[in-house]
């Protein structure tokens, strides 16, 4: 495959929407510098599971003492901030030092998808960049949300099914690897079985029956064995 070619044009516009993004971007950062904030009330209910599990409880029951507990949101992210808030002790800062890394591993997996497809690596870079000039992007500077982790989990595992090596033994622990990644952001947030459904389906459209079979029952052991864990603590 031949790489995409880029123009001074294409180049100049991607500058100035990254410049302009991340000015944007770092205003908002000098006004809530060191996270000092969250500003929604789907940040305080990420706030409040994070410190649940900080203090040793993993979701709280759907009626106590302390209120209502029921919620539709997924583990992995919360479990992670409560490690963090345990080690050092600012449910704050180290949300805001979740987030912006969570948005990193997501331009690090857009860049390289389209590295495999391609498109130069300076390119793709700034292109994946461009995640710093939305307005969900300048939105979330300000708020914690598990979207970014998810997504990016998405996208290395996309990132490692489709760049296996060739000997079969490390090709088959990179898929094992994708498919780990995969389940890991399905129990970040639910809509992320569009990832995994999509390897499936390019597996059954293309013949491959052995790789599909074998991929949807990794899948469902490691779901599965995920759910059993969770039940457990």
């Amino acid at each position: 495959m031949q790489p995409h070619s880029d123009t001074p044009a294409l180049r100049i516009a991607i500058v100035l929407t990254l410049v302009l993004g991340i000015a944007a971007a770092g205003q908002l950062a000098i006004e809530y510098w060191p996270g000092r904030t969250f500003d929604s009330a789907t940040s305080g209910v990420w706030m409040t599971l994070a410190i649940d599990y900080a203090d040793g409880l993993l979701y709280r029951p759907i009626l106590s003492e302390a209120g209502y507990g029921g919620t539709r949101y997924m583990p992995l992210f919360f479990m992670i901030h409560g490690v963090l808030i345990r080690l050092f002790g600012d449910p704050t800062l180290t949300g805001l030092v979740l987030m912006q890394a969570s948005v990193v591993l997501m331009i690090a997996g857009m860049a390289r998808l389209m590295a495999l497809h391609a498109v130069p690596p300076v390119l793709s870079w700034a292109i994946a960049g461009i995640t710093l000039a939305t307005s969900l992007y300048q939105q979330y500077l300000t708020s914690l949300n598990c979207d970014y982790l998810a997504a990016g989990l998405s996208l290395w595992g996309l990132v490692f099914y489709l760049d296996s090596p060739e000997s079969p033994r490390r090709s088959a622990l990179a898929r094992g690897f994708a498919v780990l990644l995969f389940v890991l952001a399905f129990y970040t947030k639910f809509s992320t079985v569009y990832a995994p459904a999509a390897v499936f389906l390019w597996l059954v459209f293309t013949r491959q029956w052995r790789a599909a079979a074998g991929f949807g029952a990794a899948s469902l052991v490691l779901l599965a064995a995920f759910a059993a864990l969770f039940l457990y603590l």
